[in-house]
């Protein structure tokens, strides 16, 4: 299981980046991450999270990073989140979910002369096998449709360019992914936010505007939110996630 979490604001973001962040770490035990964008570009931190708490592994990167834009991870299979340089330009890639045509995709790119840098548990990194995908399309869009398309499974995941984060639910609205916003003392949205858990948005000064559909595809960014695809009408909620491994919330 894993759990991802962006947020955009008009200051800087990563402070709520690290605690949305860890308000995740009931979904996984092993890997975490943080990715940034701001004046100096890109950069991210990855730690094991198996011996130590989230808390204690990056509360010192936080406090060393400024951005406007930042997405994060905790996940129990791929170490996340990558930044990825494409024909699209450079961005940050956050996944969660499950492929389980993970070997005969990696094997069909092999075969297309793909290589492959990130590794994970002696195999492909999930997350950089997500961004092969996506780097075949038109547009990060089409290319988001498109990985969606070629897996079997359920990937939800946030895409962090120059521009703004791109969140997208998966195909089936398995997973949750959610959508909140900062309220400003006068009740004006000063940043926003993606999450897998809704729990991570009250204690940060945010408030949920809605859920996304299956399939539908959003883009944050410090003008607001804007609909990239609608939402698609069959939905297969995940069980196990909403009444066991889920929060209450």
């Amino acid at each position: 299981m894993g759990g991802i979490f962006g947020v955009v604001s008009d200051g800087n973001c990563t402070k709520p980046l690290f605690y949305g962040t860890d308000y995740h770490s009931h979904l996984g035990t092993e890997n975490a991450g943080l990715a940034v964008f701001g004046a100096d570009g890109f950069c991210n931190t990855i730690h094991s999270i198996s011996q130590a708490q989230f808390k204690s592994r990056f509360v010192d990167d936080y406090k060393k990073t400024e951005g406007w834009a930042g997405i994060g991870a905790i996940d129990d299979q791929s170490p996340q989140p990558l930044i990825i340089r494409s024909k699209f330009g450079t961005y940050a890639l956050a996944a969660t979910g499950l492929i389980t045509n993970k070997d005969h995709l990696v094997a069909k790119l092999l075969r297309e002369g793909a290589s492959f840098n990130e590794m994970a548990d002696g195999g492909v990194n999930s997350v950089e096998l997500d961004a092969k995908l996506i780097n075949r399309g038109e547009n990060i869009v089409d290319g988001i449709v498109r990985m969606q398309q070629a897996i079997k499974g359920s990937v939800c995941l946030l895409l962090m360019t120059s521009e703004g984060i791109y969140a997208a639910r998966d195909s089936y609205g398995r997973f949750p992914l959610v959508i909140g916003r900062e309220v400003g003392s006068d009740g004006s949205s000063s940043g926003y936010a993606a999450a897998t858990e809704s729990s991570s948005f009250p204690n940060l000064g945010y408030e949920q505007v809605r859920s996304l559909g299956p399939g539908e595809i959003v883009r944050l960014d410090r003008k607001g939110i804007r609909e990239e695809r609608p939402a698609g009408g069959e939905k297969h909620v995940c069980a196990f996630l909403w009444i066991y491994t889920g929060y209450p919330a």
